[in-house]
């Protein structure tokens, strides 16, 4: 009989049932299993196997929203777009705001002149975020636009402010940026605006 890798032989009659290891006096080895042999060499490398299914969409990075607005012998309240260089009005226009396609929470603005303000002139620079603008005549528009807490304010001498703050936005929420200038500003006065998304 065959049993755990030897071979046996059985040495009484009738040894049924009783297995080499319980019974070895009953059995004699005939062929015993030898011992281990050594590691084979490794086999050649198998086919690539199919690609996997694809993994599910990473978290969004942030969103940076820059333009360059001409703010030169203004004052007053002017509506900056924060994506179309050149697109402001003393009006919130429809085509002053910029649309979020996804959720992200709004942490920083900041805005760089190239020219500092004169003595006594200040300009604050606020995030506005809604739903809804309706245009309504040729320089008209309603909306739902509010100020919201992220903002920062350039002085006088001063060519730069920055803010970092948590204005949370859902997806398809309009933005823009209002700026309210105290006092003229220098008859040359080019602004960056940017905010950033996350």
């Amino acid at each position: 009989m065959s049993f755990g890798g030897s071979s046996y032989i059985s040495l009484v009659n009738a040894n049924i049932g009783n297995q080499p290891n319980v019974s070895p006096a009953s059995w004699g080895v005939l062929a015993q299993q030898g011992a281990t042999g050594a590691a084979g060499a490794t086999g050649p490398q198998g086919a690539q196997g199919p690609q996997g299914v694809q993994g599910p969409q990473g978290a969004a990075g942030p969103g940076t929203y820059e333009s360059l607005h001409t703010l030169a012998g203004l004052t007053g309240t002017n509506y900056l777009s924060p994506i179309a260089s050149q697109q402001q009005n003393t009006s919130e226009l429809g085509f002053d705001v910029a649309l979020v396609p996804q959720p992200c929470t709004m942490t920083t603005i900041s805005v760089f002149a190239d020219t500092a303000l004169g003595l006594g002139v200040s300009a604050t620079y606020t995030l506005r975020v809604g739903t809804n603008i309706t245009t309504t005549g040729v320089a008209t528009a309603t909306s739902d636009l509010a100020d919201r807490s992220l903002s920062c304010t350039m002085n006088a001498g001063s060519q730069s402010c920055s803010s970092t703050g948590s204005v949370s936005l859902n997806a398809n929420s309009l933005f823009d940026v209002k700026v309210v200038l105290v006092g003229l500003t220098p008859s040359l006065h080019n602004v960056v605006v940017a905010l950033v998304c996350q």
